[in-house]
């Protein structure tokens, strides 16, 4: 369940997975492991998705926290580059400074395209009286 505080922090109510899915269920090669990972990691930042990397020491502890307390919440803000809970959870991450201002921002690829509508709008309107395409 996610909550927004506001559009740079959220707080997240963490669930103890019911199911998991272990490396046995989908099988690649070594190799190209991290390489999907990278690709994965871009296109969630493109699509909104802030992703945070911890050391697994933390992530072991924010699991026992979601299977011990009982609606267990931690925060993520984007601005503060910080993850935090109520029992005394604190981390940070690294977020590439574009990509973090494209998330707070709200912007996609066509959102960054249209913040420079009126210099493509200027750009076509002299391409069009250029005539390089009217018939003769």
């Amino acid at each position: 369940m996610l909550k927004y505080s506001s559009p740079a922090k959220l707080r997240l109510r963490v669930e103890p997975r019911t199911r998991r899915l272990g490396p046995q269920r989908l099988r690649f090669p070594r190799s190209h492991r991290s390489h999907f990972a990278d690709i994965f990691f871009s296109n969630a930042g493109k699509n909104g998705i802030v992703l945070v990397r911890l050391s697994e020491p933390q992530i072991a502890e924010l699991l026992q926290n979601a299977k011990e307390l009982p609606g267990y919440e931690l925060t993520v803000s984007l601005e503060a580059q910080k993850v935090t809970d109520a029992y005394g959870f604190h981390a940070t991450f690294e977020v590439d400074p574009f990509r973090k201002f494209c998330l707070l921002e709200g912007l996609d690829d066509i959102g960054l395209t249209l913040r420079h509508e009126n210099a493509l709008d200027t750009y076509e309107a002299k391409h069009d009286e250029a005539g390089w395409l009217k018939a003769k």
